[in-house]
């Protein structure tokens, strides 16, 4: 069994991804990027949002247009068990897509 948690989810429009249940394997290091499909989107803000008890989420480590595209933004000793990204303010034009990568740790 791995030890750590790695998702993918792409987003088109504004909105959230389903909510991951990762009790088995708590995880309190995160490690984000995100990447346009085809070229670099506009403008993006992706949130990953983390619960102890998959009800009430707090907001983790945001990634923006700010950050840049394809660059990995870090979150360590915080502590989770349920996390969802959300996506907002999201702009693709040139790209297609915006595709987040998520890897979390013990």
């Amino acid at each position: 069994m791995a030890n750590f948690e790695i998702f993918r989810h792409q987003f088109t429009a504004n909105g959230n991804s389903p909510t991951q249940n990762i009790q088995s394997r708590p995880c309190s290091k995160v490690a984000v990027q995100v990447k346009g499909v085809g070229a670099a989107a506009t403008a993006w803000t992706v949130t990953v949002d983390t619960s102890l008890d998959g009800t009430n989420f707090t907001a983790l480590v945001t990634h923006n247009t700010a950050t840049t595209d394809g660059v990995i933004v870090y979150a360590v000793d915080k502590p989770f068990s349920f996390y969802k990204l959300q996506m907002a303010g999201i702009n693709l034009a040139p790209a297609t897509a915006v595709d987040v990568y998520m890897v979390g740790m013990p």
